[in-house]
């Protein structure tokens, strides 16, 4: 937030506000009708405000080499500096709270100048309070984190909390932490449980705090839009999520229908947002609604959305408003735009038809769909358009063999092109999709891939060098056959292509039952998939004729896989038999809750300090409990009561 706001909500609350607000309020106008005219102010004030970044430089550098050689008389220069100082900070602190002019101000290296001074200075000083206040809301725009990560901003962020922890107050502690998850990588975040664990219970309490409030904002006039906005960030990983949703701590603690019904209830608060130009409520509309889209995609709590009739009526609504303009706001990465995000939460709630999303009749972007040869979709993120642009050059040259779909403005929030997608996807005989960690931490890619496995498509999973894990898919594409290619090189590995046009002819020709003949020069035929790997393939099947008392070792493995239980838990149990499976499963029946917690240690210390969610533990344990000639009562017992198993399937590559 701006220092303005800070100020005028803190003097809001206090009857004795003092002559300063008057100078803040002059400041916070003359910002707004500066950032009313955006061309104007970038055209004619350039220069102007890089010459006031410049001076405070000096006027920092001239105090820290006074300090250094302290004489008589300097408690009157360094107060006449610091009084210049602040005047500049608080010009910048309130500009950079205008998000749309963030990129202008990292023209003037505002960023490397501010980090540079941050560590030199004392954390409880008006000076460095301002300082850090201008860091978050630059961490807030995708340029000013790309930024400051350029100048290490995220270790020396780390440095300051880690060494500084007496000396920050709670206000400067919970903005560096903001801060910190701003800049993070979703990778980054979660191999620092404890930290991400740290500062989810303070947003969650921020939000409870603020969501009580007149105004929306804690104690220290935070508003509730900048901790909302966060969490879009961290729920893109799903164990954040699990952590808000079932173990934050927080006064009064709060349970995952409560948890839930907080950010319901505020976006029945905030629904209106688009019908007024305020910046602040259609950012946390925005948020709120991605917070919920977010939720939407983890099954054990749809039930609890879709039984909420007043909240289903508001997301139609704000899913067919078509008038959404955001006012001097740019959406981050994290988050998808409002129509975006209400129309994704109806579609994981299975509340929008498919045929309503397939009806389009734009012309779409096929290559040779014509003589009944298959095609293929290529899915990917936005981040990874020049990846995508070799791949699908490759692949064009075997045009004569199947068709290519692929709209390269696929990451645009306008529902019409998300109903091509979906168009795609349906006429598509299998989907490539080009793994990054840009691709994991969108929405819209996580959106593509339901939309695909829940029309039993066939995926071939692309990797772009080293992505990392994603839980959301990883449980889903365990079992398939994969092309890992290195993500820094000019040139795409010819071994490579070859093992993906492989792969791609396998694939048609399990879902087609033939191969792939060649229709064109005989130099671009895609080498015949050899016997061994065909039988690598059909050994992913889980056959379901097969009596348990036969199964082999790798057909226990077959059978949590169909489960969607991860191999890291199952190695655990180490498995022989099913009769070990049975007896197993009687034990577990019986006490559910501490087996849980046992091997939930266990699993965290072979896992480098990884937790069990519970979710996880639900699924391989309705695995056991669902095996074969076990009575049915036993079946579909959950720690959740809202856990689902899904049946086993036999289709080869088709993820379940």
């Amino acid at each position: 937030m701006s220092e303005a706001e800070k100020c005028e909500f803190a003097t809001s609350h206090d009857k004795n506000g003092n002559d300063d607000m008057e100078v803040v309020t002059a400041v916070k106008k003359f910002v707004d009708k500066l950032s009313s005219d955006e061309k104007k102010l970038i055209t004619t004030s350039s220069k102007v405000l890089q010459n006031l970044v410049c001076k405070f430089q000096q006027l920092q550098a001239s105090k820290v080499n006074f300090q250094d050689r302290y004489r008589q008389g300097a408690e009157q220069e360094a107060s006449d500096s610091d009084l210049t100082t602040s005047d500049l900070l608080s010009f910048l602190w309130n500009l950079s709270d205008r998000t749309v002019l963030v990129p202008w101000l990292l023209n003037t290296g505002l960023a490397n100048i501010i980090l540079a001074c941050l560590k030199t200075l004392k954390l409880s000083s008006k000076t460095a309070e301002s300082i850090i206040n201008i860091i978050q809301n630059i961490s807030r725009h995708d340029e000013g984190v790309d930024e400051l990560n350029k100048f290490d901003g995220l270790r020396i962020l780390k440095d300051i909390e880690r060494d500084n922890t007496e000396e920050l107050d709670d206000s400067n502690n919970l903005l560096i932490s903001m801060t910190i998850v701003n800049l993070s990588t979703v990778e980054q975040i979660r191999s620092d449980n404890k930290r991400k664990n740290r500062i989810i219970n303070q947003l969650l309490q921020v939000t409870i705090d603020a969501a009580k409030s007149e105004y929306y904002r804690n104690k220290t006039g935070l508003h509730v839009s900048e901790a909302l906005v966060v969490f879009t960030k961290l729920f893109l990983d799903d164990r954040s999520l699990e952590y808000v949703l079932n173990h934050a701590e927080t006064d009064p603690q709060l349970t995952v229908s409560t948890t839930i019904a907080l950010f319901v209830d505020l976006l029945f608060e905030f629904r209106d947002a688009f019908a007024v130009e305020d910046r602040l409520k259609q950012v946390t509309c925005t948020a709120l609604l991605n917070i919920l889209w977010s939720i939407s995609f983890q099954d054990q709590y749809k039930s609890r959305l879709k039984q909420n009739n007043v909240l289903l009526k508001t997301i139609r609504s704000l899913a067919m408003d078509n008038s959404e303009k955001m006012i001097d706001r740019k959406i981050s990465r994290s988050m998808e735009s409002m129509a975006s995000a209400a129309n994704g939460i109806l579609y994981n709630l299975n509340l929008t038809s498919d045929a309503n999303k397939s009806t389009i009749s734009d012309t779409l972007t096929v290559s040779n769909m014509e003589n009944g040869k298959p095609m293929i979709m290529i899915s990917y993120a936005h981040g990874n358009n020049q990846f995508c642009d070799k791949i699908l050059a490759e692949l064009e040259k075997y045009q004569h063999l199947f068709g290519i779909w692929i709209d390269r403005d696929h990451c645009s929030s306008s529902e019409a092109l998300w109903e091509k997608i979906a168009r795609g996807i349906g006429q598509a005989k299998l989907v490539v999709s080009l793994l990054s960690q840009d691709y994991f931490n969108s929405r819209s890619c996580r959106k593509e891939v339901h939309f695909a496995i829940r029309r039993n498509k066939p995926i071939i999973p692309i990797y772009i060098g080293e992505p990392g894990d994603c839980d959301w898919l990883d449980i889903h594409i365990a079992d398939l056959k994969y092309v890992r290619f290195k993500s820094n090189t000019t040139e795409l590995d010819p071994a490579k292509l070859q093992e993906l046009l492989k792969t791609i002819e396998a694939t048609i020709k399990e879902t087609q039952g033939q191969s792939l003949q060649p229709q064109q020069a005989e130099q671009h035929s895609i080498p015949v998939q050899s016997r061994k790997e065909t039988e690598r393939i059909q050994s992913t099947t889980f056959d379901v004729k097969k009596a348990p008392e036969e199964w082999t070792r790798d057909d226990i493995q077959k059978w949590f896989h169909s489960h969607n239980a991860p191999d890291a838990l199952v190695k655990l149990f180490d498995f022989q038999s099913v009769a070990e499976m049975n007896q197993y499963a009687l034990k577990l029946k019986a006490d559910s809750k501490n087996e849980f917690l046992k091997y939930g240690q266990r699993y965290a210390k072979d896992q480098n300090g990884i937790e069990l969610e519970e979710y996880i533990f639900d699924r391989f344990k309705n695995a056991l409990l669902n095996l074969p000639g076990r009575p049915t009562e036993t079946a579909n017992l959950s720690m959740s009561s809202s856990s689902k198993t899904s049946p086993p399937k036999s289709n080869t590559c088709i993820i379940v």
